[in-house]
């Protein structure tokens, strides 16, 4: 997770160096607090998650959209009655794409996006840790009620897919997360 986090904090910088230097650019930094739903035959007992990321969007006034990077970690620990063992299982999720906001309000902006995503899973047995990764995509909706000029609240779903193989089993990384975000609108 920390060369995960370091890539983000470098993307950032360039990002928000860009938008230093163009008066013309607004965007969001948001945090989330996520829940995650993966696919229960694939995840079962930890196909249902929670955790916490970042998205930040950027877009030139004149750009019809918003350039979008993200990113996304959940984990979930349970107890498996079947084989009496306790399982914990992760997702990581970094998100490059698009997103449409509607600035016409004052105060309330929905958006859509989408884009490309490289997801990562992990499931941990008994001390035993498997991991796979794959690139896959992304869509999202949700609105942003901007307070005070810059404090951003709001609620996202996204929907994502990247198909992983862990224990000989063929899965989805990705799946439907919602959550709250709060943020800075500049």
């Amino acid at each position: 997770m920390g060369k995960h986090l370091l890539k983000i904090a470098m993307l950032l910088g360039l990002i928000f160096s860009a938008a230093g230097l163009r008066a013309e650019m607004t965007g969001n930094v948001n945090l989330l607090l996520v829940s995650k739903v993966l696919d229960e035959d694939a995840w079962t007992p930890v196909d249902t998650q929670s955790g916490a990321g970042i998205q930040v969007d950027l877009k030139e006034k004149a750009w019809p959209v918003s350039m979008v990077l993200g990113y996304q970690s959940t984990s979930e620990s349970d107890f498996d009655p079947f084989y009496g063992v306790s399982v914990d299982g992760k997702t990581t999720e970094l998100d490059l794409g698009a997103k449409y906001i509607w600035d016409k309000f004052p105060h309330v902006r929905p958006y859509v996006g989408g884009g490309l995503s490289h997801i990562t899973g992990e499931i941990s047995v008994l001390g035993i840790s498997e991991t796979d990764s794959a690139n896959g995509f992304w869509i999202s909706g949700g609105v942003y009620w901007t307070l005070a000029e810059h404090l951003n609240l709001g609620l996202m779903v996204k929907v994502s897919k990247a198909d992983i193989t862990m224990g000989g089993v063929k899965g989805n990384a990705g799946g439907t997360t919602s959550g709250l975000m709060v943020g800075y609108h500049f």
